[in-house]
């Protein structure tokens, strides 16, 4: 039989683990020593079951669709672990345009966020990088602007959760013109789910060395 990624699913091999994730609903799905029982196409969605019975549970879980289509449809891998750190130096000189795309960020961050689900803030980011499409990726301009957010985070509620600081900030730089990945990864034994920005090879809100233990599974680009 062959079995497909349900839609707005995502797959990463941790290890021996597979670890499933159904963006539309924020529901993570873990399959201890999963990598050596179900197969995955690199380059599509398709899934290969070992048996009827993996797949059904697969499916009972929402995160499979039985087909008849083995090819499977295309899958866009998350791109890999960044391993460069932006410098931690925040001595910027701000002007008032830079706390009102601020103020901006975290007014928008605050409708598009309270009171919606994790499907809905993710849909809501991915509909904002179609719109946009390719951005200003010049990492002087970047870097410029995650030292002015970084330098006026404290003043925002709830900064220290990686959702929230990472979604404004992806907020503020397409408010500013520019662009970044927001990439969405897991580990497991303890299971921890985490994201961040990246550009290229370079996170923008996190640590190179602190994602180190985390693997890609979902990532938000321009889809064209």
């Amino acid at each position: 039989m062959a079995w497909r990624l349900s839609p707005n699913c995502h797959v990463a091999k941790v290890g021996a683990d597979l670890v499933l994730l159904d963006a539309s609903r924020g529901e993570y799905m873990c399959v201890p020593q999963g990598a050596s029982t179900l197969s995955l196409d690199p380059d599509s969605d398709a899934i290969a079951a070992p048996d009827a019975e993996a797949g059904r549970k697969l499916q009972q879980a929402g995160f499979a669709i039985w087909t008849a289509d083995h090819a499977g449809a295309p899958r866009r891998p998350p791109p890999a672990l960044p391993t460069r750190d932006l410098p931690e130096r925040s001595d910027v000189a701000t002007t008032l345009q830079d706390l009102r795309d601020v103020a901006w960020a975290y007014g928008a961050m605050t409708w598009c966020y309270r009171g919606r689900s994790f499907g809905a803030i993710v849909a809501q980011a991915q509909r904002l990088a179609d719109a946009r499409g390719r951005h200003d990726l010049n990492m002087i301009d970047i870097d410029r602007d995650v030292k002015v957010f970084r330098r006026w985070l404290p003043w925002a509620p709830f900064q220290g959760e990686c959702l929230v600081r990472s979604f404004m900030l992806l907020l503020f730089l397409h408010r500013r013109g520019r662009g970044a990945a927001w990439v969405f990864g897991v580990r497991t034994w303890p299971f921890s789910a985490h994201c961040w920005l990246q550009v290229d090879d370079t996170v923008l809100d996190d640590h190179s060395g602190h994602l180190a233990g985390y693997m890609p599974i979902m990532a938000i680009t321009p889809r064209s």
